[in-house]
């Protein structure tokens, strides 16, 4: 059956949410975004009291959680949708696996992080110092730690030399242009009136990234989509597939391995004694 607006206020919303469950109404029917919050906020709770989840969140925090606002904007919500957005939440509040809890205390203001000396000394060990420039065959020349420059622009040629101070020149360069374009898309969003903490670790792992794809390769990712929803877990799995190409650069997959490492690091605590 549908649920129109007009009946909904006589409905209770322990039957709406059951029947969505039943996939009985259309709940793509409701217009007003704030109903729509409250119905799958009770609707989550349901869902974690029957799978016996304790100590579940308040039905105001959900009301005010990213992924449920999400879905509320939506102009059409599949029961698919609700069910990738659930999945998010109880990784929220539930981490899956017994004992262990997120820390939410090392998260910080991005706006305020640079990248720390473990994160420099991270971005190194992975790009590894090369003072003579060379092709990998993506169309650039690099030289340097990573530095790369279109073939037919650059001002460097196959086999030329650079000393160490110079390639550290370069690498601050690459860094900062690297931090810089970090640093925009969480102002972006805080212009839309988003609020996303990191840790300093996540912020060393994305600068890390961003140095090796290009802010751009970064900003398309679903690890930002999902970070951008203040999930970070999917974030972090997301990262071991972000502009990955296991034939043709097959260092990146370790690389990735790494970040996401790097990403959870001091996230994860243990709850047992």
């Amino acid at each position: 059956m549908l649920i129109t607006e007009s009946i909904y206020p006589f409905l209770n919303e322990d039957f709406l949410v059951r029947e969505i469950l039943n996939e009985r109404i259309d709940f793509n029917s409701i217009k007003d975004k704030a109903k729509k919050i409250g119905i799958l906020a009770s609707l989550f709770l349901l869902t974690a009291s029957n799978k016996g989840l304790k100590d579940l969140p308040s039905k105001q925090e959900l009301v005010n959680s990213k992924p449920l606002i999400h879905l509320a904007q939506q102009p059409y919500v599949s029961k698919d949708d609700v069910q990738e957005k659930f999945d998010q939440l109880f990784d929220f509040y539930f981490w899956k696996d017994e004992g262990t809890k997120l820390n939410y205390d090392i998260l910080q203001n991005p706006l305020t992080l640079k990248t720390s000396n473990d994160g420099l000394n991270f971005i190194r060990n992975h790009e590894k110092l090369r003072l003579e420039a060379y092709k990998i065959g993506d169309g650039k020349i690099t030289i340097g730690w990573g530095h790369a420059e279109p073939a037919n622009a650059s001002q460097y040629v196959v086999g030329q030399k650079i000393s160490e101070y110079e390639a550290e020149i370069l690498f601050r360069k690459d860094l900062k242009k690297a931090e810089e374009g970090v640093k925009r898309l969480f102002e972006k969003w805080v212009r839309q009136g988003l609020n996303i903490k990191i840790s300093q670790h996540m912020w060393d792992s994305m600068v890390s990234m961003a140095y090796n794809m290009g802010i751009n390769g970064l900003r398309g990712s679903d690890m930002i989509q999902s970070l951008k929803q203040g999930d970070y877990l999917t974030a972090a799995d997301s990262i071991l597939i972000t502009k990955t190409n296991p034939i043709k650069f097959p260092g990146l997959e370790e690389r990735r391995e790494k970040e996401k490492e790097l990403f959870l690091k001091g996230l994860l605590v243990s709850t047992l004694s």
